[in-house]
C-alpha cells in the first residue's frame, strides 16, 4: 500500500491518499480543502479513486466532499454514522453530499490484498475514526496526534470518552504502527505509548 499526504486548507489538514500499487485503486481519506490540488495528484498518478473517508466531520476534513464526488461519482462516500449528520448541516459554507456507506466500529474496507479496519474513537466528535492497516498504518484523524490528542471543547466532543478511545487504541494498535494523524507529522505507536502523556 502506498500512502502519499496532501496537506490542504488554512488548518494544514493531512489528507492522504492511499493506494494499492497492483491496480492503482485509491481511498482519498479526509479531503478537508483544496479539491483542484488533491484532484491533479490523482490525475498526475493516474489513480483509481474507489472511495472517499472522513475520519469525522468538521469542515476541515469534509469541505472537498462535493467537488471530488462530482469528478469521481463511482467513489463511496464513507463517514460514521454518528458523523453523517454533519455531512447535511445546511448552514455550512461548503456542500458535502451525504454518505454512500455509514460506517461501524470493526467494519473492514478492502484494497487490493490489504484489509483497513475502522476503530470508532469518539470523544473528539461522537463518530470519528482511526483507520488501522494492522502492524502497518494508523490514520487517526484528530483523535491522535503525535504528542498530542485532539480538542474535545468543540461541540460534540467529551474528555471522558476520548481518553476511553485512547485507552483502545493503546490495547489494539501494535508499537510498530506508523501513525498519520489528521494534523502535524507523522511518528511512530511506540514513541507515543512512551511519551504522549495521554496515553500513559
Amino acid at each position: 500500500m502506498l500512502v502519499q499526504n496532501i496537506i490542504v486548507g488554512g488548518l494544514g489538514t493531512n489528507c492522504y491518499l492511499i493506494t494499492c500499487e497492483k491496480n492503482k485503486h485509491t481511498y482519498i481519506i479526509d479531503p478537508g480543502a483544496e479539491p483542484d490540488k488533491i484532484i491533479r495528484q490523482v490525475k498526475i498518478d493516474n489513480l483509481i479513486v474507489t472511495g472517499i473517508i472522513n475520519t469525522h466531520g468538521h469542515a476541515d476534513h469534509i469541505s472537498g466532499n462535493g467537488e471530488l464526488k462530482k469528478r469521481y461519482p463511482a467513489a463511496k462516500l464513507y463517514i460514521h454514522k454518528n458523523d453523517s449528520p454533519m455531512l447535511a448541516d445546511t448552514t455550512a459554507v461548503f456542500n458535502s453530499p451525504e454518505s454512500d456507506v455509514p460506517l461501524s466500529d470493526n467494519d473492514i474496507l478492502n484494497l487490493g490484498d490489504e484489509s483497513i479496519k475502522v476503530i470508532h474513537t469518539p470523544g473528539h466528535t461522537p463518530g470519528s475514526i482511526c483507520l488501522y492497516v494492522e502492524n502497518k498504518f494508523l490514520f487517526s484523524g484528530d483523535t491522535l496526534f503525535c504528542g498530542d490528542i485532539g480538542r474535545c471543547d468543540l461541540p460534540g466532543g467529551n474528555e471522558q470518552k476520548i481518553m476511553i478511545s485512547l485507552e483502545k487504541l493503546s490495547r489494539l494498535i501494535s508499537p510498530e504502527t506508523k501513525l498519520f494523524p489528521g494534523h502535524g507529522p507523522q511518528c511512530v505507536m511506540k514513541k507515543e505509548i512512551s511519551h504522549n502523556p495521554y496515553l500513559k
